[in-house]
């Protein structure tokens, strides 16, 4: 067992965030028209026209489109990392 933290003290460097970049709707369309030959085609669509989050998209199952007579896209889950643990 450690009697001191042998972190105490360290300053740890500063994160450089940077404001998130959206496409425009001129990059969106030259992108589909390039992705259009892709099997991932549909997922790039559906990340360009709905503004879900990469986590919300990529959890979606089958089952969340299918509900009858309603044309919403239900984002029932999301994937969130876990951190493994000491």
């Amino acid at each position: 067992m450690l009697v001191e933290d042998p972190c105490a003290g360290v300053d740890l460097p500063r994160m450089n965030w940077r404001e998130m970049e959206a496409l425009s709707v001129d990059e969106c369309r030259r992108f589909l028209a390039v992705a259009r030959e892709s099997e991932w085609f549909g997922l790039f669509a559906l990340a360009l026209t709905t503004g879900m989050r990469p986590s919300e998209y990529l959890a979606l199952k089958w089952r969340d489109e299918r509900v009858p007579n309603d044309p919403n896209l239900w984002v029932r889950l999301e994937i969130r990392r876990h951190e493994a643990q000491a």
